[in-house]
């Protein structure tokens, strides 16, 4: 009866000493950083505007972001830009640099704008109001050809 009461004792001291790995911890895997995008406010004169997507912290495998138009304008006339794009982020940077151009083709006279998201990501989650506004206005200037 003493042995049992010895061996009894022993797992319990055994048992109580194992430190309990608190639920989140152990084997699962970093929380996935959040990406979200930042812009130029304004279309350059060469109809170009730098987009920069920043992770709120570095991944240790590459992250994959795709760009699309947004749904919703601030009210100007929608402005057609180059912004379906697929940009790779690197593994250990939090930062990646595009640029998007703006098409003029076809435009009257005046102000518009260019609403561009980020429509998905792979390897981060999209902030909650990944979406950036690039005003353009634009001046026709006719191109005057005098011949003969």
């Amino acid at each position: 009866m003493k042995k049992l009461f010895f061996l009894m004792a022993s797992l319990m001291i055994a048992f109580a000493s194992c430190e309990k790995t608190p639920e989140g911890q152990g084997d699962t895997p970093a929380s996935e950083p959040t990406v979200s995008v930042s812009a130029d406010q304004t279309f350059a004169e060469d109809n170009t505007a730098k987009l920069t997507l920043t992770l709120s912290a570095a991944s240790k495998t590459e992250v994959k972001v795709t760009l699309a138009a947004a749904d919703v304008q601030t009210g100007k006339t929608k402005l057609t830009a180059d912004y379906d794009k697929n940009i790779t982020i690197a593994a250990g940077e939090t930062t990646a640099v595009v640029e998007v151009e703006a098409d003029v083709f076809g435009l009257d006279a005046g102000d518009y704008q260019a609403a561009i998201k980020v429509a998905s990501a792979t390897g981060a989650k999209v902030a909650e109001n990944a979406v950036v506004y690039i005003n353009y206005t634009y001046e026709y200037k006719p191109d005057v050809n005098l011949y003969a």
